[in-house]
């Protein structure tokens, strides 16, 4: 969820923060590494490249303080594969600060930062933000987001809708905001790099579709 966390910085004028590291884990030992959830196999972390197991550590990238340890390798371009769609047809948290999944992508409501309040709701596959912020992590998509692509129609005015994406750093990558009211439109992020999460806010605005390219 700390990339959620990043997301919520942006809104009041993010810096980057730091990543975590574990320091001291590679001794060198049999199960040297004794958290709980960490590695446990008989021989982890005793070789350079040693983390390239499609489940060790959570996918977090230098996991184990290595400067290669889980090769850094974030997946193909969404593309690649037909992308990620969201549809919201499974949206069940229809109140602030409650996450739920869906597509891999974790979703959770807060208060955004153009309109005081948090009050979303979810009808007929749609989002509404009355007004809200819909935060997104798409650290367990599977593959490297380069573009986002949302619908949506707004009830509020020109430029009230707000999206925005970030890197796993914290560092914003790009924004767009909506052209009219009363009609979809899709707004479209394309920064060149990979996107880790993004946001999305309005006043009384529907939020129909997410694309991940």
């Amino acid at each position: 969820m700390y990339r959620l966390l990043l997301i919520c910085l942006l809104a009041l004028g993010l810096t980057a923060c730091p990543t975590n590291r574990r320091g001291g884990d590679d001794d060198d030992f049999a199960d040297d590494d004794d958290a709980v959830d960490d590695d446990d196999a008989a021989d982890d972390d005793d070789a350079v490249d040693d983390d390239d197991a499609a489940d060790d550590d959570d996918n977090h990238p230098d996991d184990d303080d290595m400067a290669d340890d889980d090769d850094d390798d974030p997946g193909p371009p969404c593309a690649d594969s037909g992308g990620v769609t969201v549809t919201f047809d499974t949206a069940s948290a229809t109140s602030c600060d409650e996450p739920w999944t869906e597509a891999d992508v974790e979703l959770v409501f807060t208060e955004g930062p153009n309109c005081s309040g948090c009050s979303p709701s979810a009808s007929g596959g749609d989002l509404w933000l009355t007004p809200a912020m819909i935060r997104m992590d798409f650290a367990n998509v599977g593959c490297t987001v380069l573009r986002i692509e949302i619908d949506v129609t707004d009830w509020t005015g020109t430029g009230s809708v707000e999206a925005l994406v970030v890197d796993m750093d914290g560092n914003m990558l790009g924004t767009a905001a909506n052209s009219g009211t009363g009609s979809m439109e899709t707004l479209v992020i394309e920064p060149g790099s990979g996107i880790e999460a993004g946001g999305i806010s309005g006043c009384e605005t529907q939020i129909h579709e997410v694309r991940l390219l």
